[in-house]
């Protein structure tokens, strides 16, 4: 796919941004490979679109060529295998079990890290960027800010 645009609405991450993360997965992603090989990229790509769209399984084997039990399995397999290299790009609270037991106290929700959310800062177009980058769904041009915080409503993570 040649227009960077386009790349980032399909899955949700540049395409070098794509590039990165097959290379991290591919070791697990190609372990216990069918004998018939499908490339890490194609099954990264399926995982993306899953996580991106929200589309079924059904709509995806169609889609990409294969079966509904072979999209659960990428997926399954792209999400365990992240998971693994989650601390690589996730830093838990050093006070983690205070702030599950401020959650479990405050709302009774057990083993909560965070509470997450989104909101969107309306912004100018920047001169150089894409329009589309920008661009939200009551037709403003805005950035989003997602932020995590702890049970004390202290950010975490921004």
């Amino acid at each position: 796919m040649q227009n960077p645009t386009r790349w980032r609405e399909f899955f949700r991450v540049f395409e070098e941004q794509f590039m990165t993360i097959c290379k991290l997965v591919a070791p697990s992603m190609q372990k216990n490979i069918p004998s018939r090989y499908v490339p890490v990229g194609k099954q990264v790509v399926i995982a993306l679109w899953r996580l991106a769209s929200g589309d079924s399984f059904a709509s995806l084997a169609e889609h990409f060529g294969v079966s509904k039990t072979t999209v659960w399995k990428y997926c399954q397999k792209f999400s365990n295998t992240t998971f693994q290299h989650l601390g690589q790009f996730l830093a838990w609270p050093a006070n983690l079990s205070a702030v599950k037991t401020g959650f479990k106290s405050l709302c009774g929700f057990p083993n909560c890290c965070g509470a997450i959310d989104c909101t969107h800062f309306e912004v100018e177009l920047p001169g150089n960027a894409f329009a589309s980058d920008y661009y939200n769904k009551d037709k403003d041009y805005s950035i989003v800010m997602q932020a995590i915080v702890d049970s004390e409503a202290r950010f975490l993570e921004i």
